[in-house]
Formats: structure tokens, C-alpha cells, sequence
């Protein structure tokens, strides 16, 4: 053994282990020693190995012994599972704004906490879709978090998509101006929460949508703000000032309305076939749609200003489809 080659051992052998091993697939003794000779050119005897094993495992590392009938050998425990790994990996293909780039690095992260075997098998079961050009959006992330950590101010770009697939750029592409609070997920997409002075309020602004995006030299002082409270009244589709609406619904919806609001939903006078609920929501055009879905299960009793809501947009579908209807005549 040269000069040098005892102090890399223990460091060699933790890499062998950890890209090597797992549950499935151990390393005997005489295994790990060819290996270390033949992909590395050291030669440790089998006691020299034993001790910086042990050294390891009073370091925490959790590096356990199978001796089975049928096999024997070493593996490193993971902290991550194939399972959990499976679920991590299938978020990140779900996530149409990353570029390939970012999924690329987010799946070698997953994957480094895996054996080769592993790796190998997650890549023959995951899926794969086919996405659209996504922007560097772990580069946003990056440079929001940074502003939401040091309370520093951020300007960027934000624009639309013209039916031509161009980009449309809001306020004559002028400078968005904000204080960042938090970078959340929602509806499949990221998002920034930003506190906006001419505004007097927070909105969320898509990673995917802000270009040009910088961190200015100018702290804010925070308001209150809790990241719960937002997420209820600006996700699920439901985004303004949260009101009580008030609905009589057939039994048989119960689980409907438990799936799109939450279990917070205060239920009362129910009979066999009907119940009153009462849920906390913002009135808007897509709370109606949702209603409309149910027209015959579920009835809006309050407020009075949802229910006109829905009598005009009732209106304006007969109205749209009247015509035709009679050519169908």
C-alpha cells in the first residue's frame, strides 16, 4: 500500500458503499476488497477494513451486516427510500415551468441519495412527459429566497403569452417594483408572494411570467403577514377578501365539498337527503363556475351578492346559446 493510500480508505470506502450498496444489493468482505484493488489499485486487508467500518458506524453511519444462509455482505442505509425517492422524482416531472436543466439537476440530487441499482431502476419506472420549454426557475427561487432572507426589494419584468405565443409585456414593459415575502406552489405552477406599496396589499406573481428579475440594494420592513392565512385565500382558485357563503347541498356532496374547501366547513340542519353548509371562501367567477357544476345538488342562500352572480351568468349561457338552439329547430 503506498504512502498516503490508509488515509483514503475510510473516504473510498463510504463512496463504494454508498454507490454501490443497498438493501438488494450487498458487498461481502472478499467483494469490497477486490473492488478497492481493482477500480482504486489499494489493497487493505479484511481487519484494516473491519476497523474503519466500525469507525464509521460510532460516527452515526449507518452501515449494517446481512448474514443470511444464501448471502452475506455490507450496504449503507439510506436516508431516502426508493419509494420516497419515486414520489420526489415524479413531482419534479409533474412541473411544467422547469426548465430541463433545473429537472435535470433536481433528479441527480434525488438520485445521489440512491444506489446505482436504485438509479438505475427509478430511470426504467418513471415517468417521463413531454413538457414545454420551461425558464430556469431554481434560478428565480434561488433570488427570490435570497431577497425574502435579507428583506431586500426586487424589480423584474412580467408578462402574458399573445395567441401567437409572444411575449406580452404588462405596463408597457415598466418595472414591477415589491417586497418579496415568500415563494409558494399552487395549481401546479410557483409562485412569488409580493407586498406591492400602490397596491396596499400582497398578490402572487408566477416564477414563469417574471423576466429580468434583481435583487435592489434597498431593505423594507415587513408587515404582518402569516403564509396560511394567504395560501387559504389566494389558492385553490379562489383568490379575494374571504366571505361566509352559505349553501344547501344534497348528502351526496358532502364529499365534494370537504375535497375543494377543507373539513372547516360547518355543516348544519341536515335531514336525510339535505344539509346547510357554511364555508369561508372569497366570491368569485370561478367559485361560480365551480357552483354551476351542481346546479340541481347544490343551492347558494347567501350572500345575495353570489347569487345574482349566478342568475347573470345563467343568463348569459341562455342568451349565448339561444341561437343556437333554434337553427336546431
Amino acid at each position: 500500500m503506498k504512502k498516503g493510500d490508509r488515509a483514503r480508505i475510510p473516504y473510498i470506502l463510504y463512496s463504494v458503499l454508498a454507490e454501490n450498496t443497498d438493501r438488494d444489493h450487498l458487498m461481502s468482505m472478499p467483494g469490497i476488497i477486490a473492488f478497492l484493488e481493482t477500480e482504486y489499485g489499494i489493497s487493505p486487508d479484511s481487519r484494516t477494513i473491519l476497523s474503519y467500518i466500525h469507525a464509521m458506524q460510532d460516527e452515526g453511519i449507518d452501515i449494517r451486516f446481512v448474514n443470511h444462509k444464501t448471502t452475506q455482505g455490507y450496504y449503507l442505509c439510506r436516508t431516502m427510500s426508493l419509494d420516497q425517492a419515486f414520489v420526489l422524482n415524479d413531482a419534479v416531472s409533474r412541473i411544467r415551468f422547469l426548465s430541463e436543466e433545473d429537472r435535470t439537476v433536481l433528479n441527480e440530487v434525488i438520485g445521489s441519495s440512491l444506489s446505482v441499482h436504485e438509479r438505475r431502476f427509478l430511470s426504467q419506472i418513471s415517468l417521463t412527459p413531454q413538457h414545454e420549454e420551461g425558464t430556469r426557475t431554481l434560478d428565480s427561487i434561488h433570488t427570490l429566497l435570497s431577497a425574502v432572507r435579507s428583506q431586500k426589494k426586487i424589480s423584474f419584468y412580467y408578462f402574458d403569452y399573445t395567441v401567437t405565443k409572444q411575449k406580452k409585456y404588462r405596463r408597457k414593459k415598466e418595472r414591477y417594483l415589491g417586497d418579496p415575502y415568500a415563494v409558494v406552489s399552487g395549481n401546479g405552477k410557483y409562485y412569488c408572494v409580493i407586498y406591492a406599496e400602490n397596491h396596499h396589499g400582497f398578490a402572487n406573481y408566477r416564477l414563469d411570467k417574471m423576466e429580468d428579475l434583481r435583487i435592489l440594494d434597498k431593505e423594507y420592513e415587513r408587515k404582518p403577514f402569516r403564509i396560511d392565512d394567504h395560501m387559504r385565500a389566494s389558492f385553490n382558485m379562489y383568490h379575494g377578501t374571504a366571505e361566509t357563503v352559505t349553501l344547501k347541498c344534497r348528502t351526496d356532496t358532502a364529499g365534494i365539498l370537504f375535497d375543494e374547501f377543507g373539513k372547516n366547513i360547518i355543516i348544519s340542519e341536515v335531514s336525510d337527503d339535505w344539509f346547510t353548509a357554511s364555508i369561508r371562501t372569497a366570491v368569485t367567477p370561478t367559485l361560480t363556475g365551480w357552483l354551476l357544476q351542481f346546479c340541481d345538488r347544490i343551492t347558494v342562500l347567501k350572500p345575495e351578492s353570489l347569487i345574482r352572480e349566478i342568475r347573470k351568468t345563467g343568463e348569459h349561457i341562455m342568451s349565448t346559446y339561444a341561437g343556437g338552439l333554434k337553427n336546431d329547430r
